[in-house]
């Protein structure tokens, strides 16, 4: 939780999202919430859904009904473009694509898009939902299993092998972490005309395409395998980024192979 009154930085409140203690301590004085904690990743199994309910949708909803006992004047919500459609019926995906998750990452936060949408209406929370692509960067968290690149990347300097899901045909679009950053910076004084915007890249790139774009820009031979495909994974995800162009001019910076570049620039100097 970030205090903007703070001059010298940012305040660090270390704790869960959903404590109502933690929350009574951070939430006064804050105009502006971004909602970017979540505890699981698109991968994990069935048994683990009452996890993502009990600690994401329940801590949400505790986050939201203290933004209110503290009037906070907006939340920002970090919403997956990548999981809430599902498999699409039309590429790139728009933000009126039917929203269909075949994770239960997807369907948590499709949830807490839809409980944005009722304390609006019920309480005034204003809010704004960025629907985000596959994002990337340096300071990415490498054991937590999610960020394919960064995985990637991080395997290939420790010697180990890289797994495939599937044939490598699954096509994923890839947003950097600065083009992503800048967006959301600006949403905190912004006053966007609309609720919901995919924010990506706009374009796609199959798993084999990232071998090859590796392959081309990293100086070291690594090994890589392919394995069964997994249910979870869609097909193909591109976003359709042209709500938020019309509305910011937004035009995303970093291509994936200058920002691949980056990453393992950042992963060789880390190690």
């Amino acid at each position: 939780i970030i205090s903007r009154a703070a001059n010298e930085g940012a305040n660090f409140i270390q704790g869960y999202f959903g404590d109502d203690i933690v929350l009574d301590g951070a939430l006064p004085g804050i105009d502006v919430v971004i909602h970017l904690a979540w505890t699981t990743v698109p991968s994990q199994h069935l048994h683990e859904i009452s996890c993502d309910v009990q600690q994401n949708i329940n801590g949400t909803i505790s986050l939201l009904n203290k933004c209110i006992t503290h009037q906070v004047k907006k939340v920002i919500f970090i919403s997956s473009g990548g999981t809430v459609y599902g498999i699409p019926n039309q590429i790139p995906i728009r933000e009126d694509h039917i929203l269909n998750p075949i994770s239960s990452y997807g369907i948590s936060k499709v949830t807490i898009e839809k409980y944005l949408y009722l304390y609006n209406k019920l309480a005034g929370l204003d809010y704004l939902i960025f629907r985000v692509s596959n994002a990337y960067g340096e300071q990415q968290n490498l054991i937590r299993g999610q960020g394919v690149l960064g995985i990637w990347l991080d395997n290939i300097f420790s010697g180990k092998e890289i797994v495939i899901w599937g044939d490598g045909s699954v096509v994923r679009d890839y947003v950097y972490i600065e083009d992503l950053v800048n967006v959301i910076s600006l949403a905190v004084d912004h006053s966007f005309r609309e609720k919901i915007y995919n924010l990506g890249f706009g374009e796609g790139f199959s798993l084999n395409d990232i071998i090859l774009l590796i392959k081309n820009n990293i100086t070291r031979d690594f090994r890589y395998t392919y394995k069964k495909g997994r249910e979870i994974d869609v097909p193909v995800n591109i976003l359709d980024i042209q709500k938020l162009k019309k509305e910011i001019g937004y035009k995303p910076t970093v291509a994936l192979a200058k920002g691949l570049l980056r990453v393992w620039n950042w992963i060789s100097k880390d190690r």
